[in-house]
């Protein structure tokens, strides 16, 4: 089930890792995984229309799937259609509400997101990390965190 597409992805080998997905869907035209990897794969190339498409197609099979909704809102983001991607997110499923208030509590599409907070318990926005980045940028992210400072 898209194996080959994951190792590929994982490794960077987004090309690769695209037509592996495709692959897969032809045996398997209605998994939601599939679908979502793939879309994945068209976001980070770039292509957030396809992106919004696949997990348009993954959602009518798996309506309640966190990880497709947050990537479709994410992909509707970056497509320029903010109030779409609220009206999506705010349609959550009953069953993925604890998630979606604790998204919309942070202000937060969806995962990934790490949020860093202060000795005194508030956050400092400046070092918040939202969405997917690369192994270097990551790390540059990290780099900017304050160590923990003695006392």
């Amino acid at each position: 089930r898209g194996r080959l597409g994951t190792v590929l992805q994982e490794a960077g080998r987004l090309e690769e890792a695209g037509a592996a997905y495709e692959r897969a869907l032809v045996r398997e035209p209605s998994s939601t995984l599939l679908l979502n990897n793939l879309a994945v794969v068209r976001r980070r190339q770039g292509d957030p229309a396809q992106a919004v498409r696949l997990l348009e197609r993954a959602l009518a099979h798996a309506p309640d799937s966190l990880p497709c909704l947050t990537n479709l809102v994410q992909a509707l983001v970056e497509l320029g259609q903010p109030a779409e991607a609220l009206r999506r997110g705010q349609a959550a499923p009953p069953e993925l509400l604890d998630s979606a208030a604790l998204l919309a509590r942070f202000g937060l599409f969806g995962p990934p997101g790490i949020i860093f907070f202060g000795r005194d318990g508030k956050e400092v926005p400046d070092l918040r990390v939202v969405g997917f980045q690369d192994a270097p940028r990551f790390g540059r992210s990290l780099d900017r965190v304050p160590g923990p400072v003695s006392g």
